[in-house]
């Protein structure tokens, strides 16, 4: 293990058996009697160790527990939580001036603006007042705990004015370092309460929070508490998992540094062992983006904090919560080898009992069935703990029943926070409904539930819709052909959502009285019984309902729960903001978004409530009644920002193509664009994913890997379009074209209207560089203060390392901004992807490893760079390549790179990649792709415009 203070730069991967060495040791130094329950009576207030270590401290975790909870939940009232920000502007503007704009323009308009800058006194003196600020607002908060809504409102109206971006650049830069004020404990942890979620930001907190405890450390470690620092970990903890899990460990670390030196001022191994446990609860809840996949680095983090406990003198005991935690990790984590054996001999009827396949295999015994999460759970009832509701819901998706049969191990991310005896029975069938690999299974699952007298609830209607649309899904791609994928891992039931075929057997089938119904007709069932659906599960039904229409019926059935449903539902020209919960705006936006609602909505209304006007879209064109457009319309109206919603409106935009048929434009449009009406399309889709990321920057967020992916996808669309615009314009394409009109001088101007203004290869190259923290301006690693100011502590000099990267991109990720970037012609960017590969090579060697597939489309990025660099499938049919001096728009997309660029290109990958792609390789990759390069080849028209003679638009 690192030491505090250090981390590897790739995250280590640990074997099961440390964990239960860590544990084995916790149970050897302490065996409560199981019946004890001064020790696991309340887990929703945190598990306790022994009753006379809880009640000194009871008061101090009070106000230590209220700050790390997101703001949303902890302070209900807008007006509460924002006042001091929002009149100061402190954040918004000092954040961003600190780590610069996607957008190169502002960037320029800050380094001119470094002339004009205040001097050292004044930003001091600007600085000391709005740490003032914030130092007062943070004692009121913490004082009051959220009660005194007066008190602290009456607070907030003297606020001072702290807007100037020269304020924070110095804060973030010295912020206890003599050259200016202090930064106070309670100023510091509103700012990390205030913070916007962005990686980019979460790089200067990080920072921001070690330097300013190391200068108490140095200057007045008596100030420093355990509880204090354990609050501001978890602010730290709380961003990581929404927009940065790479970063848990080095949160974990700085949080061990700082407890050790709170232990040597004053000794208090009861706090610090109940704080290092909620610590691991906290690691361990579900991440906001990638929670499978990036569940490596909540193992880390958490085996750091382990570790520390183990080696502790006298070693410190793991709580209810801290197995909890372990075993909530150890829930999302891919199945083992023994697992997967144990899996591969379940029968296909129910219960699924082990049969033998070979001779060999009645050597297993049920032992041996017992998951990591199982283990764990035996280890926590040896060390005293007898097993609760939480305990038994986990056990169940670790593959056992509460009555010993077995069920099928499910990675879940739905774990509930807390299980209290009158919810036990819903939350422990909800898992026995989601542990069953058919809709027979699931569907005799919820009829017991019913002879058994168990009323549904949210978490019992979630499962039993998932499964129930999981087989229409089944049922409906079951006569599609399934692309085999060489590269991908065995799946096992569990491992994924999709609900399997029923056995082939039928003495294998699951009795049922019903037969499962579809999901509308479970809807209706249980609305004739009085059940309403709420929360996830009526979000899951509204996501993936049939018809727009029947999700604005499922929206109205509970008007009553969720107040600004009506207004999300209403389309008016006013700026009404609404605010509904993140899970019911991206349901509502994935509904809109999808291909088979992609189409006139019945409404009567006009244009004038879409858009706001804007450079990027011209608001006037696009059809007022197309439910993409109105979802665009959502989020600019929406106070919640939903990461989810965005990206699926992006991808929704990023799959509008040549040949896939959408209503984005208004119909004259789209006929006085013929025949060239389906490129309009790609370009106008181009434009409204400018309008979304922009509309996501202004509301502090950055797009995330997914955003970044569908932006590629759009990309490369519009090259395709404005490729066939300009071939077609200098009629320049083969003699055998098929049409070879000349496009419409609306076409034309948009095209390079699009090219010149909206400059898709530097806005792409910019989000990636984004994304992965490698922007040139500014670097995203903190680094320490100058030591030749004589103010720096030994400890500020010994900041944990942070990952090299903010993201680190999927295979898929780097194929689709290689394709992207090839198809504009941009070989120079090429080159640098492929150094970028070969640089960060560890990062995504260990990413690919995460991903199915990921070997293929690793290799796919290796194949695609050649394709496009060489272009050797243009030789033949294109009239004459272009040189490279030539710089009209239509060379730049036709030329090839020069002979020097290729050469370094298949250098570089004969060193780190795996070897330049051989041509048949190349051959391959062209003919499974020719519906995309051979659009560019044949000037066929792609139009499927219907013009409705009745529409009036």
């Amino acid at each position: 293990m690192a030491a505090a203070g250090e981390m590897d730069p790739v995250t280590p991967c640990f074997d099961h058996g440390m964990i239960l060495r860590l544990l084995s040791g916790a149970i050897a130094r302490r065996r409560p009697a199981a019946d004890d329950n001064t020790i696991h009576d309340e887990e929703g207030a945190g598990d306790r160790t022994t009753s006379r270590h809880r009640g000194p401290y009871r008061a101090e975790r009070q106000v230590a527990t209220t700050l790390y909870e997101p703001p949303s939940k902890r302070w209900a009232n807008a007006a509460l939580r924002e006042p001091c920000l929002a009149q100061s502007g402190l954040l918004s503007s000092h954040i961003e001036h600190d780590i610069g704009d996607v957008s190169p323009q502002k960037n320029r308009r800050v380094r001119d603006d470094e002339a004009s800058r205040p001097t050292d006194a004044s930003k001091n003196f600007e600085i000391a007042d709005s740490i003032k600020s914030l130092d007062s607002w943070g004692r009121i908060r913490q004082q009051n705990d959220g009660k005194n809504q007066g008190a602290n409102e009456t607070q907030a109206e003297g606020l001072p004015d702290g807007s100037s971006p020269a304020a924070l650049d110095a804060l973030f830069k010295h912020p206890s370092t003599g050259n200016g004020p202090s930064l106070t404990l309670h100023a510091l942890n509103m700012i990390l309460l205030n913070a916007p979620p962005r990686a980019r930001t979460l790089t200067h907190l990080l920072h921001l929070a070690w330097t300013t405890l190391s200068h108490f450390e140095t200057t007045a470690p008596s100030q420093l508490s355990p509880s204090t620092v354990f609050d501001t970990c978890m602010q730290l903890v709380r961003h990581a998992r929404e927009v940065w899990p790479q970063c848990l460990n080095s949160v974990a670390q700085l949080l061990l540094h700082f407890m050790v030196t709170c232990e040597r001022q004053v000794p208090a191994p009861a706090l610090i062992t109940q704080l290092l446990n909620e610590a691991m609860w906290q690691i361990a809840q579900p991440l906001a983006v990638s929670p499978f996949k990036d569940v490596t680095h909540q193992e880390t983090a958490i085996i750091s904090i382990l570790s520390f406990m183990a080696e502790h003198k006298p070693a410190l005991q793991i709580d209810r919560q801290g197995y909890r935690a372990v075993v909530r990790m150890q829930l999302a984590q891919p199945r083992t080898e023994s697992e997967r054996k144990w899996a591969a001999l379940k029968a296909l009827s129910w219960p699924p009992w082990k049969e033998d396949r070979t001779a060999m295999d009645s050597e297993i015994g049920p032992e041996q069935g017992i998951s990591r999460a199982g283990t764990t759970l035996r280890r926590m009832q040896e060390a005293g703990y007898a097993l609760e509701g939480w305990d038994r819901v986990a056990m169940i998706y670790s593959g056992w029943d509460t009555d010993n049969t077995p069920t099928i191990q499910r990675r879940s991310r739905h774990m509930p926070l807390k299980v209290d005896s009158w919810n036990e029975a819903q939350y422990i069938w909800a898992a026995r409904i989601e542990c069953t690999r058919t809709a027979q299974e699931a569907w005799a699952c919820f009829e017991a539930a019913e002879a058994a007298r168990v009323r549904p609830t949210k978490p019992m209607l979630l499962a039993i819709v998932q499964k129930l649309h999981g087989e229409e899904q089944r049922l409906a791609v079951a006569r599609k052909p399934e692309h085999v994928n060489p590269f991908a891992r065995d799946m096992f039931a569990g491992d994924s959502p999709a609900v399997e075929a029923p056995p082939p057997s039928t003495h294998q089938h699951t009795f049922t009285r019903t037969p499962p119904p579809k999901m509308h007709e479970f809807y209706e069932r249980c609305t004739k019984h009085g059940l309403h659906f709420k929360g996830l599960a009526l979000a899951y039904l509204v996501a993936n309902a049939k018809s727009h229409q029947v999700g604005i019926r499922y929206l109205r059935s509970a008007e009553d729960a969720y107040a600004g449903i009506m207004q999300m539902l209403r389309t008016s020209s006013a700026p009404d903001a609404f605010e509904v919960p993140r899970f019911l705006l991206g349901a509502y936006v994935t509904l809109l978004a999808k291909p088979y609602t992609n189409i006139r909505i019945n409404t009567s209304i006009n244009s004038g409530w879409l858009l706001s006007p804007s450079d990027k879209v011209q608001v006037m064109t696009l059809h007022p009644r197309s439910s993409l457009v109105r979802a665009v319309s959502l989020l600019l109206r929406s106070k919640t920002v939903n990461m989810q919603a965005y990206a699926v409106l992006l991808r929704a935009f990023g799959r509008i193509s040549l040949t896939e048929r959408s209503y984005i434009l208004r119909h004259d449009v789209v006929e006085s664009s013929a025949p060239f009406g389906a490129e309009m399309k790609a370009l106008t889709a181009y434009r409204l994913i400018h309008y979304v990321l922009d509309l996501l920057t202004s509301k502090g967020r950055d797009p995330d890997v997914p955003s970044v992916l569908h932006l590629c996808y759009a990309t490369e669309n519009t090259a395709l379009a404005c490729w066939r615009v300009l071939a077609a314009k200098q009629s320049s394409l083969p003699d055998d074209a098929k049409h070879s009109a000349a496009p419409a001088p609306l076409v034309t101007a948009e095209t390079e209207d699009v090219l010149k203004l909206l400059l898709p290869v530097q806005y792409l190259v910019s989000h990636f560089q984004t994304l992965t923290g490698t922007e040139q301006s500014s670097s995203h690693v903190p680094v320490p203060p100058d030591s030749a100011s004589g103010s720096t502590s030994p400890s500020e000099l010994d900041v944990p390392s942070l990952p090299r990267l903010l993201n680190v991109p999927s295979p898929a990720v780097l194929h689709a901004y290689i394709r992207a970037l090839g198809w504009h012609g941009a070989h120079d960017q090429i080159q640098a992807t492929l150094q970028f590969i070969e640089t960060y090579a560890d990062e995504l060697a260990e990413q690919r490893a995460k991903d199915r597939g990921g070997e293929e489309h690793w290799r796919l990025c290796i194949v695609a760079a050649r394709v496009f660099l060489e272009r050797e499938w243009l030789r033949d049919a294109w009239s004459g390549m272009p040189s490279p001096e030539k710089t009209t728009p239509l060379d730049r997309f036709v030329q090839s790179a020069t002979v020097e660029m290729i050469a370094k290109c298949k250098a570089i990958a004969d060193q780190s990649l795996g070897g330049w792609p051989t041509s048949e390789e190349v051959e391959a990759y062209v003919t499974k792709g020719w519906d995309r390069f051979g659009a560019v080849l044949h000037q066929n028209s792609y139009d499927e415009v219907e013009v409705d003679a009745k529409s009036d638009v």
